[in-house]
């Protein structure tokens, strides 16, 4: 008998919009990668800089690698919705144009995936990343901020509902693997959001899916000091409230719950008014 596991075949999505600056170290992070078996698609969302330049460089070279531009800047949601429908495995990876894979990261989500057979979704820790330094993990900052463990196996459905909107978005987005049966569940992104497009895609596969949470370092993850401008910040806070709302009648959670994330979504959307 053999038992021998079949190998999993990921397409890492990454999307760009003036990458320039960034490009060619996450696209190196996952050239560098130990395990092999991968595409890479890369979406340019209509860049005006030297991002187009930067991609087709690594046209032809001895790895696959699909490349499409949008004619205009569509926002992240259209293209990766984009990127999915161009992808020729069952297994996708979000790496944002920016953020740099851990040399063994598909190697050990390969790992989790097949040790973990009734999961299609999973995720995991990243370093915060600023000026070339590591500094704090994701997970330890939350846990910090909202005495809140992370570090467990398994997040059930509701529970991670529940969690999701009490906590805010905890999954970092280029460290999660998921199936495109989650993805087709769900229609994919929401096209109509901008800055909430991560956060609402979990929120609506918390209500269908396990996830799986491993504590393991997959990626670093970059933090610009002027990531948000006061303009961008006011829509990013109008959205999520929009967000809150519309997941807490979605799903079933406890009155008290409810009730917090009521005002939490209050407290966002007076933000958006006054904020300026």
């Amino acid at each position: 008998m053999n038992n021998k596991k079949k190998n999993i075949f990921f397409s890492i999505i990454v999307c760009c919009y003036n990458s320039e600056k960034y490009l060619n170290e996450t696209i190196k992070s996952v050239i560098n990668q130990k395990y092999k078996f991968w595409e890479i698609i890369l979406i340019n969302d209509g860049s005006i800089d030297s991002t187009e330049k930067i991609a087709l460089n690594y046209k032809n070279r001895n790895f696959p690698i699909i490349y499409h531009k949008n004619k205009n800047n569509l926002g992240f949601s259209k293209s990766r919705n984009i990127a999915v429908k161009l992808a020729n495995y069952d297994w996708i990876v979000i790496n944002d144009h920016d953020d740099i894979m851990m040399k063994d990261k598909l190697e050990k989500q390969s790992k989790l995936i097949q040790h973990n057979v009734d999961y299609k979704f999973f995720f995991g820790d990243a370093y915060f990343f600023e000026n070339n330094i590591k500094t704090n993990t994701v997970f330890k900052n939350f846990e910090s901020r909202f005495n809140f463990n992370i570090n467990r196996l398994s997040f059930s459905k509701n529970e991670l509902t529940n969690d999701l909107l009490r906590y805010g978005c905890f999954i970092l987005s280029s460290t999660v693997v998921f199936n495109k049966e989650c993805y087709s569940t769900v229609s994919g992104f929401n096209e109509k959001l901008k800055y909430n497009v991560d956060y609402d895609f979990y929120l609506k596969l918390s209500n269908k899916y396990n996830f799986y949470c491993s504590n393991m370092i997959l990626t670093k993850w970059r933090i610009h000091p002027d990531q948000a401008s006061r303009k961008l910040k006011r829509f990013l806070y109008k959205e999520l409230s929009y967000v809150l709302l519309k997941y807490l009648f979605y799903s079933k959670n406890k009155y008290r719950i409810k009730l917090y994330v009521i005002t939490k979504s209050l407290y966002y959307f007076s933000k958006f008014i006054f904020h300026r």
